[in-house]
């Protein structure tokens, strides 16, 4: 659900046809701290609802879900905004929020991670806290309970990346070993079989792993040495090689397409990819096929139906559908090839929800733009924007 490993550590996605992921900033060698979150009993409300962040401002990591916003800040706080029906936002509530709301109980985060309609933040300490829609048991608390604010995760102490995706969740341990647990219908949790996960259990066959990403049913892995390992959704419920992959540093995927990052720059993308022709605009290929024009990405992030990269002088382009704006360029004009984001630069961080897309400055300003349904744009409205608008905060 998304994030985007263009700042500093940085975490991997992607399987092939399904993969609905957002890449996500990993945390690795946080220090320990005693400072740990509270929780309220049942994920019901333990401080009060719906309170705002007046005394501070700015992000220093943003991730986008499928209708939800969370952006970390530098204090260790995290603040959430968009669909809220099942708690994702993290307030203690069930109340759609159209601007950054405190998420309850969180002081320490060192890494935030937006999945479908759940999200988890990775503390200082090592713990893992998440909340929202726990169908299948995403949040892994060990039951299937909707926590409407963070919730610890059973059983993890030392993780030092985690990546939530469509109802499961992964963990990275610093020992080199994941942990998935939730949804595991499609084999998403890797464990070799499909049974529903509700507290995590360690992925199968993998060691030495370097950075994690989830998506809509599928998750993958790097290996310290070098290669890139899937599993779920059309592939095995167990990691399986991508022999395509070589001399890339970040994998992300959507529902249909999956694109990665080489070290030269370069972007290639595998799948449904839009071409303009084929079914609805999309055209299947099981082999990678390099993004034309693109040659010096830092960054890229992929969800349902578009995609998008940071280049490295900070500006953006994205290409795919574009019916609710999400490319940024002021149209609703579906592009098969990349397009300049309009009106916004320097931006250090991108990240793609679905149908909007969301860019993180080095002022630690937050820009968002594209479907609005929700709120998920963090701009006090619910008015879909065709070009970069400024998330209100507080």
């Amino acid at each position: 659900m998304s994030s985007d490993l263009s700042r500093g550590a940085a975490g991997l996605a992607g399987a092939p046809f399904v993969f609905a992921v957002l890449i996500v900033a990993a945390a690795a060698g946080c220090g320990r701290l005693e400072a740990r979150a509270s929780f309220g009993d049942g994920g019901r409300p333990a401080v009060r609802p719906g309170r705002e962040e007046p005394e501070e401002r700015g992000f220093v990591e943003v991730s986008a879900g499928y209708q939800v916003t969370c952006g970390r800040r530098a204090s260790g706080r995290v603040a959430c905004w968009g669909r809220n029906e099942y708690g994702g936002v993290g307030d203690g509530t069930t109340t759609l929020r159209s601007r950054p709301v405190t998420v309850a109980g969180i002081a320490d985060a060192v890494q935030v991670s937006a999945g479908d309609k759940h999200a988890c933040v990775l503390h200082a300490t090592g713990h893992v806290s998440c909340w929202g829609h726990n169908y299948g048991g995403g949040v892994g608390d060990g039951t299937t309970t909707d926590r409407w604010q963070p919730t610890e995760v059973v059983g993890l102490s030392d993780a030092i990346q985690v990546a939530a995706g469509g109802y499961f969740t992964c963990a990275l341990r610093q020992v080199g070993v994941v942990m998935c647990w939730g949804l595991n219908e499609q084999g998403s949790v890797g464990d070799g079989t499909y049974v529903n996960r509700l507290v995590p259990v360690a992925v199968r066959e993998i060691s030495d792993v370097a950075k994690i990403a989830a998506g809509n049913r599928s998750a993958c892995a790097l290996l310290r040495s070098g290669p890139v390992y899937c599993w779920g959704a059309s592939r095995s419920p167990t990691p399986e090689l991508m022999r395509e992959l070589t001399d890339v540093v970040e994998v992300s995927g959507g529902s249909g397409q999956t694109c990665a990052r080489r070290a030269s720059g370069t972007v290639s993308c595998w799948g449904f990819i839009w071409t303009g022709g084929g079914i609805g605009g999309f055209e299947p290929t099981n082999s990678p096929v390099q993004v034309m024009g693109l040659d010096d990405a830092t960054g890229i992030s992929v969800r349902d139906e578009h995609a998008c990269a940071l280049r490295a002088n900070g500006d953006a382009v994205c290409w795919g559908l574009n019916d609710h704006g999400e490319l940024g360029d002021g149209t609703t004009t579906s592009s098969a090839v990349p397009v300049a984001v309009s009106g916004i630069d320097g931006i250090v961080q991108i990240v793609v929800g679905r149908a909007f897309t969301c860019g993180l400055r080095a002022d630690s300003s937050l820009w968002c733009w594209g479907e609005n349904i929700s709120g998920q744009l963090g701009d006090g409205t619910t008015e879909t924007r065709f070009t970069p608008t400024p998330v209100l905060d507080p």
